[in-house]
């Protein structure tokens, strides 16, 4: 699996594109903003992406997305408990207004996301949001873990849907994979689960 990261917004989130090397076939996770930048990149690279995998429904992820959509002609996935904030007409937050993202795909735990060669395991991850999800390759020892852990923390439960202890469980269950996994959060660097669960003071 190859990854291009394309870091987009004022709150620069990271929009990842993972594709099948050999196939070029791919999905975008996060396309919060900037949607010509991203569509360069997949041009630049000559990838062929169908999905649209959101990790949570906050706008500074999915901002793009119903954009994206049209642009790939392909779909749009989220966990089924944070669909609806995609499908409401006008959404608003903190004073900035969104119009709906049509959902083709309504996720939830256990649900494998698959393009070309390479796959994509759902881990329902709640705390930050209510449908918050990871996404992890055990072959490839992968995990996209949107806002739910980051290098050195994890994710803010202040927000509507917050969860402190939904959280905690959540990071635990992310913890508990092998330690050389390597870490692609929403915002800010990679890092492997190892450097976490060594900062979060995790025991396996």
């Amino acid at each position: 699996m190859n990854i291009e990261t394309v870091v987009v917004g004022e709150l620069e989130t990271n929009c990842y594109i993972a594709y099948d090397p050999g196939t070029k076939e791919a999905v975008i996770i996060d396309p919060g903003a900037n949607a010509p930048k991203i569509l360069g990149r997949i041009g630049s690279k000559g990838i062929k992406p169908g999905l649209v995998v959101l990790t949570h429904g906050h706008p500074d992820h999915f901002g793009v997305a119903e954009e994206i959509r049209k642009a790939i002609e392909g779909k749009v996935a989220i966990h089924e408990n944070d669909a609806p904030i995609l499908e409401s007409k006008i959404l608003t937050l903190r004073g900035f207004m969104f119009s709906a993202t049509q959902v083709d795909q309504k996720l939830k735990d256990g649900d494998v996301i698959k393009f070309g060669k390479c796959s994509l395991k759902v881990f329902h991850t709640p705390g930050h949001s209510k449908g918050s999800i990871c996404l992890y390759s055990d072959t490839e020892s992968i995990l996209f873990s949107g806002d739910t852990l980051f290098c050195d923390g994890v994710g803010r439960t202040d927000l509507p849907g917050g969860d402190s202890a939904e959280l905690s469980r959540s990071v635990k269950r992310l913890l508990s994979l092998p330690h050389n996994v390597k870490v692609f959060p929403g915002h800010g660097p990679a890092t492997i689960i190892e450097q976490e669960r060594r900062g979060l003071g995790f025991k396996k």
